[in-house]
């Protein structure tokens, strides 16, 4: 019973997917950092635009 659960979760991966999942760890890694990039101007422009309301409406 327990050489059957073993053989359930081996993994053997060949070498296309080697390449194809070594591609899309490459591909994620790249939209991640631009995804983090976003996020912080996002984050800036937030600030500004709210900086930006706060004195629009105190002069009105």
């Amino acid at each position: 019973m327990e050489q059957e659960n073993q053989s359930l979760f081996d993994l053997h991966v060949d070498q296309q997917s080697i390449t194809y999942l070594s591609e899309s760890a490459r591909w994620a890694r790249f939209i991640a950092i631009i995804g983090f990039i976003f996020c912080g101007l996002m984050a800036l422009a937030a600030f500004f635009i709210g900086t930006i309301m706060t004195a629009l409406m105190s002069s009105t």
